[in-house]
C-alpha cells in the first residue's frame, strides 16, 4: 500500500488528463475489469497521478451507483484530478471514442453488408480483450495470498482480484 496523499503524487494538467482519457477511450476493451485494470496500471504504477490507497477506495463509491463502474471509476478519478472540468471530460472520453467506432462500424455494414475485414477486426478485439483480463491472473492471485493471505470466501477472492487487477 502506498504511503502517498491519498489523492494523487503529482500535480497534472487538464490537457493532460484529457489526452490520456482520450486514448483510454480507443484502448478500453476487455470489460469493466481489463478497464479497470488499465487504469490502475496507467494512473497509479506508471504515472503515479493518484495513490494506491485512494485508487483501490475509488471502486467501493462507484458500486453504491447505478450503471457501469468502469465508467462511473473514469469519471471519479477525473473529478478527484480536476473536480467538475476533469469528471465531465473523463466520462466523455471514456464513452465517445467507442460511440464513433461503433457508427462507423454501422456505417461500413448497412452500406456494404458482411464485410470481413470489419468482422476480423471486431473478433480480434474480442480475444484482444479476454486476454488482457487473463493474462494478469495467475501472478495477480499470487500476489494477493502474500499481501493479504488467504481469501476467506470466493466473493473475497474475486473482490480482491478484479479490485487489484494488473493488465
Amino acid at each position: 500500500m502506498s504511503t502517498t496523499s491519498p489523492t494523487a503524487t503529482r500535480r497534472v494538467s487538464l490537457t493532460e488528463a484529457l489526452r490520456f482519457w482520450l486514448k483510454l477511450g480507443f484502448i478500453r476493451f476487455g470489460g469493466p475489469a481489463g478497464q479497470i485494470a488499465i487504469m490502475h496500471r496507467e494512473l497509479v504504477e506508471e504515472k503515479r497521478w493518484i495513490s494506491e490507497s485512494r485508487f483501490l477506495h475509488a471502486p467501493n463509491y462507484c458500486m453504491l451507483l447505478p450503471g457501469p463502474e468502469a465508467q462511473q471509476l473514469a469519471t471519479y478519478i477525473g473529478w478527484l484530478m480536476h473536480r467538475t472540468w476533469g469528471g465531465v471530460v473523463a466520462g466523455v472520453l471514456f464513452v465517445l471514442p467507442s460511440l464513433i467506432i461503433l457508427i462507423a462500424l454501422s456505417w461500413v455494414y448497412v452500406a456494404f453488408g458482411s464485410v470481413p475485414w470489419v468482422a476480423a477486426v471486431v473478433w480480434h478485439q474480442a480475444g484482444s480483450g479476454r486476454h488482457r483480463v487473463a493474462g494478469g491472473a495467475p501472478h495477480r492471485l499470487q500476489d494477493l495470498e502474500e499481501a493479504h493471505g488467504s481469501p476467506r470466501t470466493l466473493g473475497d477472492c474475486s473482490y480482491e482480484f478484479h479490485s487489484n487487477l494488473r493488465v
